[in-house]
């Protein structure tokens, strides 16, 4: 089984979906999808040390949290890692509005507040 894990704090209005490669009972990986609503909190086991953060939710009401808030459906929003990358970085954002701090085993994901970085 998979060594690698992060508990994973959604701090942000909107819900999300974490999303990684997990290994089953019988040896194979599949992506495992987790939906975090805000202010929630999951800890999750990754085979490859890396989560994606996604709007690729199922639910019409959490669909509609993105839409109005004048977002798009189905975008990976960033990913993160539990190990740093060559220039030490441990997450990559796609989406500008938002941010991810990685710490002590911690991945924190927030919407940055207007004016501000």
């Amino acid at each position: 089984m998979s060594n690698h894990s992060v508990t994973f704090i959604n701090e942000s209005p909107l819900p999300i979906s974490v999303e990684t490669w997990q290994q089953t009972p019988n040896g194979l990986s599949e992506m495992k999808c987790e939906i975090v609503k805000p202010r929630e909190s999951i800890f999750m086991r990754s085979e490859t040390g890396e989560w994606e953060i996604t709007t690729y939710l199922y639910d019409d009401a959490m669909c509609s949290q993105w839409t109005t808030a004048g977002y798009k459906l189905c975008q990976t929003i960033g990913k993160f890692r539990n190990k740093p990358c060559i220039k030490g970085e441990y997450s990559w954002m796609y989406c500008n509005d938002f941010t991810i701090v990685y710490s002590n085993e911690v991945a924190t994901f927030s919407k940055k507040i207007r004016g501000k970085v």
